[in-house]
């Protein structure tokens, strides 16, 4: 399975790095893609782990899930980050979403 943006957010983050893949500009299409990470149904796994806000260097009351949806895997952490921040996503990922969205509707 891949990953939803290129930034590795699982272990020994590279602070730096995340923060290079923020953005000021929000997505196009981020209402959509929120929708679409956040979908009950691609929920994996759960933990009690916290999501961590790097920017702000604390810990936030997001509990930790993990989601797959058998093509990508993403859990909280991407979805704070995007969210909040316009953690910037992978293109590939964003075109599939827009296309499995499209033909829901």
């Amino acid at each position: 399975m891949e990953r939803i943006t290129p930034v590795w957010l699982y272990s020994k983050v590279n602070v730096e790095e995340l923060k290079d893949n923020l953005s000021k500009t929000e997505c196009k299409y981020k209402q959509i893609i929120l929708e679409y990470l956040k979908n009950l149904n691609f929920r994996t796994a759960y933990t009690t782990e916290r999501v961590f806000d790097f920017v702000k260097n604390k810990e936030t009351d997001i509990p930790m899930v993990a989601y797959e949806d058998g093509k990508y895997y993403w859990d909280d952490r991407e979805i704070y980050y995007f969210e909040k921040y316009n953690l910037k996503l992978n293109d590939n990922f964003i075109q599939y979403v827009i296309k499995k969205m499209e033909d829901i509707k």
